[in-house]
């Protein structure tokens, strides 16, 4: 699904999108790749909030976006709930957050492993 949204998108990137909702749609490595450069390459430059909620993106998958939106400059506001983030990806998002100035808010949660 992710692909294909972005498919389409690489045809529409001087349209105005201000929000992507991506929460519950079972992204994980394989379907993030493209959603990942656009947003390291600045492609969606009105793009402000974005939510990858509910899709379990943990792991390598939190890395690789954190990488990307170190990059990032225009988005402000980043939903990451109930993605099963340990506090390994909340070092990550912390790194990320000391680079992107851009980010205003940021809504997470931490999955504590005993």
């Amino acid at each position: 699904m992710i692909d294909q949204l972005l498919e389409i998108s690489n045809s529409i990137y001087s349209i105005n999108l201000s929000m992507i909702n991506l929460g519950h749609c079972n992204i994980n490595e394989k379907s993030i790749d493209k959603l990942i450069e656009s947003l390291k390459q600045n492609k969606f430059k009105s793009l402000i909030h974005l939510n990858l909620s509910d899709n379990m993106i943990g792991g390598e998958c939190c890395r690789m976006i954190c990488s990307a939106l170190k990059e990032n400059n225009s988005l402000h506001e980043l939903i990451l709930n109930n993605d099963n983030l340990t506090s390994e990806d909340a070092y990550f998002i912390s790194s990320m957050l000391k680079a992107n100035k851009s980010i205003q808010k940021i809504e997470l949660s931490i999955l504590i492993r005993q």
